[in-house]
């Protein structure tokens, strides 16, 4: 009885499983943290499923405010988690 095509033949980790990728890794915090780059270098791809493998924190003192003749950074900015939202 042809059963068709069943797929990949296995019973070990290595035969049956991939590691996850970044690229299919959404952040938790979009407004606080930004997905790192897929690739770790030219082809090799960024390995994991967690944001602490595949995002990094936005802070306040990377933040470019605009216009700057109506807004500037608060007291302590270094300090504070921040958001790539233009405001």
């Amino acid at each position: 009885v042809d059963k068709g095509d069943v797929g990949l033949l296995g019973s070990t980790p290595e035969e049956c499983c991939e590691e996850r990728l970044c690229a299919t890794h959404t952040c938790r915090e979009p407004g606080k943290s930004k997905k790192l780059d897929i690739w770790e270098s030219p082809g090799v791809a960024r390995k994991g499923s967690t944001d602490g493998e595949c995002c990094e924190p936005l802070f306040c003192k990377d933040f470019v405010c605009a216009p700057n003749d109506t807004y500037g950074l608060r007291p302590g900015a270094e300090n504070l988690r921040g958001s790539d939202r233009g405001t």
